[in-house]
């Protein structure tokens, strides 16, 4: 089955910087729920790079998360082919970009 990315391939981020507070816990006590800002509501902690199978050593050269993938060859990638999303979508969205990747390759 192929593999693709919810993440645009340039590397763009979705500005949810790391450590930043989602919502408090203490939040919840006695209400329905909790007010999460818009942009954290699609964020998503697997990065392009990831789904990509880009190679890199994790020891001796750390991958950089917010790597332009369109800018590397081919081989960079463990995989033989791969789409990534024209732009960042949530995590498992089946986008027309990806929808059209995946039906082109199996022939339709």
């Amino acid at each position: 089955m192929p593999l693709d990315a919810n993440g645009a391939a340039d590397g763009t981020g979705r500005n949810v910087p790391p450590d930043e507070q989602v919502f408090a816990w203490d939040a919840l006590d006695g209400l329905a729920g909790a007010t999460i800002d818009a942009r954290f509501r699609s964020a998503c902690l697997v990065p392009s790079v990831s789904p990509v199978a880009l190679r890199f050593d994790p020891v001796g050269r750390p991958v950089d998360l917010y790597t332009d993938i369109t800018a590397l060859s081919p081989e960079q990638s463990e995989l033989d082919d791969f789409p990534c999303d024209a732009h960042n979508s949530e995590h498992g969205q089946v986008t027309a970009t990806l929808a059209e990747w995946i039906l082109d390759r199996l022939g339709t």
